[in-house]
């Protein structure tokens, strides 16, 4: 199977998932990443279906084809610590399941520990419970679209659409973004010089992009007649958007692409490759910890800061939500903080 980027996934390599388990998973692998998701999202699909279809054969020796409501309903028993079941004594020490299921638990809840004869599952977060239910309704849903036969009653319905499998989310559950503020970007613009580097945080702040939008910019994609960034937002969708501090982003642009017209992304790491999620990811950290920003502050804050900042001058929700590029203002509402001083 091919993961994200074209290179076999180390993983796939213990992988002893049933072969049509494998194909299946592999296709809606691959139909992700045709739908410009970023690798992050496609690794915590890929993590988790891997969990889930091993769970499911371990428990059934079946095919998905089989599947029933009611496995789902067991399953979110046993992401809630709830639900225990034995290996068959042949699978007991299945190397691959021991460390994948291991280092899943181990991110959510660091203090868990192996244990010899059963596989419990400590008990998850909301958050990340409704992530994982997410990602298997969204395979079922593949599953339906790409291979629905009728004849011979082959997923024929999602059994994750059902009401029962709703998850809530409160706001204690979630770990709200911190809001970048006026002072601090000062410090960030005052500690920072290298032209790509201001570039990038000036990107997220007056254009409040998502790192992995501003990771897969192209040099093309900025039009310096109109002002404007035309780019791939989340999902894919394709987004113009008539960026503030045009005066500071365009010449910032132009000297980061100078020399370069035959390399297609804009950003690039000192390696002189483009930058991968987590590449990226640690360059920022590296910015805001020179920045000597406190270490809640995250490449997010600058999109928070970004619709805050917006809204405090328009005080139009809808404009801040085609600004972000939104697709409901109900998640742009969760964006906006207490007033700051004008962007």
């Amino acid at each position: 199977m091919h993961y994200i980027s074209g290179k076999t996934d180390p993983a796939a390599r213990h992988f002893r998932l049933k072969k049509e388990h494998q194909k299946w998973l592999g296709q809606f692998i691959e139909s992700l990443a045709q739908t410009n998701k970023s690798s992050n999202t496609i690794h915590n699909y890929y993590f988790d279906l891997v969990l889930f279809l091993e769970w499911y054969e371990q428990v059934t020796h079946s095919l998905i084809v089989k599947i029933q409501t009611t496995h789902i309903n067991s399953y979110m028993q046993y992401l809630l610590g709830q639900e225990e079941w034995n290996l068959p004594a042949k699978s007991r020490r299945s190397v691959f399941f021991e460390k994948i299921l291991h280092a899943f638990r181990r991110k959510q809840h660091p203090s868990f520990g192996p244990q010899e004869n059963q596989k419990r599952a400590q008990k998850l977060s909301v958050a990340a419970r409704r992530r994982h239910l997410s990602t298997i309704k969204n395979f079922f849903e593949f599953l339906k679209e790409q291979h629905e036969d009728l004849e011979r009653n082959l997923f024929r319905a999602n059994p994750v659409k059902s009401k029962s499998h709703q998850i809530k989310l409160t706001d204690k559950d979630q770990t709200p973004t911190s809001l970048l503020t006026a002072l601090e970007w000062q410090q960030v613009c005052e500690s920072i010089k290298r032209p790509k580097d201001r570039l990038m945080v000036h990107l997220l702040y007056y254009g409040g992009l998502r790192l992995d939008e501003l990771r897969l910019l192209k040099i093309e994609d900025l039009n310096y007649d109109s002002k404007g960034l035309t780019f791939i937002r989340k999902g894919g969708k394709r987004h113009h958007l008539k960026i503030m501090h045009f005066e500071t982003i365009g010449p910032l642009w132009r000297k980061v692409a100078k020399g370069r017209s035959g390399e297609e992304f804009l950003m690039l790491s000192t390696h002189g490759r483009p930058f991968s999620h987590r590449g990226l990811f640690q360059h920022m950290r590296t910015l805001l910890n020179k920045a000597q920003l406190p270490a809640h502050i995250g490449p997010h804050s600058f999109r928070k800061a970004c619709a805050t900042q917006l809204y405090n001058r328009t005080k139009d929700l809808l404009l801040v939500r085609d600004y972000l590029n939104h697709s409901d203002a109900k998640v742009t509402q969760t964006y906006i903080d207490l007033p700051l001083s004008p962007i």
